[in-house]
């Protein structure tokens, strides 16, 4: 998780879209709150595509990308103005997969309180593609939720 703002709490879990209704497997984090700075040596924090930059990270070790299994992350912006924030999805070999920068990932301006749903999806044909919503107001498109990519 990389955002541009401290302000950000977030939930990790692993799903199983093989069965109906979904089901929650695991919870790879709860809370989890960003610190300042990359959390990798290896890993610089990116820049958004708005020009903003990550100021802030968390690592949170064990998303699946194996059917019928998705890792979702929801975080909520606890920020009095809006934030940018977004997920880099790092190989075994500790290099990233997605582009913050190229919107990959990334949702630019959460209004404060707003939650976004990010998922890191099994089928997506592309590694380390995200996809999300983004619910309570979507900046100037005034509607309450709106798919991501």
């Amino acid at each position: 998780m990389v955002a541009s703002s401290p302000l950000v709490s977030c939930n990790v879990m692993i799903v199983d879209n093989g069965v109906n209704p979904p089901v929650s497997l695991a919870t790879l984090g709860t809370g989890v709150r960003l610190a300042p700075g990359a959390m990798l040596a290896t890993v610089a924090l990116p820049q958004f595509a708005d020009a903003q930059m990550a100021t802030h990270a968390a690592v949170i070790p064990g998303v699946i990308k194996k059917d019928p299994l998705d890792t979702d992350i929801f975080c909520t912006s606890l920020a009095a103005q809006p934030i940018d924030l977004g997920v880099e999805l790092l190989g075994p070999e500790g290099t990233v997969r997605n582009s913050v920068a190229a919107g990959n990932g990334a949702v630019l301006n959460v209004a404060p309180g707003a939650t976004v749903h990010l998922r890191y999806h099994r089928d997506t044909g592309l590694p380390g593609e995200c996809g999300g919503h983004y619910y309570g107001g979507s900046p100037g498109s005034g509607t309450d939720r709106q798919h991501l990519r």
